[in-house]
């Protein structure tokens, strides 16, 4: 979804404000330097607090954006937060208070979706393997001097 993938807004081509963890200061730095390394090394300290907490903040245009601001005003939005909330809760032992019927449900989507993105990763984990497990036995019939079944001597 957004344009620096799993690195978020480091790895972001169009991010370009950074902001201070401790003031909320935002200013450009001349440089964001390389998304493995520490920001604050390129970035320099906060302007304003001389603190060297600084995050790179998303691009004006990236949609994760539009999805943070929808989960925080609509009602599906702020139903999902809750459900997130509880689900942590559950999962930690908290006592929860009584969960509604719209949470409840909730929660079993969101766990029957979560159960299939799950076999959908491992199914495309299996495959590569089975990918590469072929083109390795290829490769060593290769070596061999064995033809792949269907190639022919010219």
């Amino acid at each position: 979804m957004c344009q620096g993938g799993d690195g978020g807004a480091r790895k972001c081509p169009d991010a370009r404000i950074v902001q201070c963890s401790v003031c909320t200061y935002e200013w450009e730095p001349e440089d964001m330097g390389v998304p493995d390394e520490r920001l604050s090394i390129y970035t320099g300290r906060c302007p304003q607090c001389d603190s060297s907490a600084v995050k790179a903040l998303r691009c004006e245009h990236c949609p994760v954006l539009e999805v943070e601001y929808q989960r925080s005003v609509s009602a599906a939005g702020r139903l999902l937060e809750r459900v997130l909330d509880l689900r942590f809760e559950l999962e930690a032992g908290v006592p929860t208070p009584d969960i509604t019927c719209e949470e409840a449900m909730a929660l079993r989507v969101m766990k029957d979706e979560t159960g299939k993105w799950e076999r959908e990763k491992m199914d495309e984990k299996r495959q590569e393997q089975q990918q590469m497990e072929a083109e390795q036995r290829a490769q060593q019939m290769a070596q061999q001097g064995h033809r792949p079944p269907g190639m022919r001597r010219r």
